[in-house]
């Protein structure tokens, strides 16, 4: 897997691998992230993805702040 980007000021690239052999065992979704006053974060500042397979989900919170 090769994965290229190009940007100016904060980029970012959130890749899920699924190692299952059917593609449609997981789903990915990426979600808002609010902080404790229920702020509304940018995406330089904090991104989140739920991953959703038959038996549970995950969330996913990476902190770049």
């Amino acid at each position: 897997m090769i994965t290229t980007l190009k940007g100016d000021g904060f980029t970012s690239i959130l890749t899920v691998i699924n190692s299952s052999k059917k593609e449609s065992d997981i789903s990915t979704e990426k979600i808002p992230v609010r902080n404790c006053n229920g702020r509304a974060l940018k995406d330089h500042e904090a991104e989140a993805i739920k991953i959703i397979n038959k038996e549970n989900t995950y969330i996913l919170t990476i902190c770049h702040n």
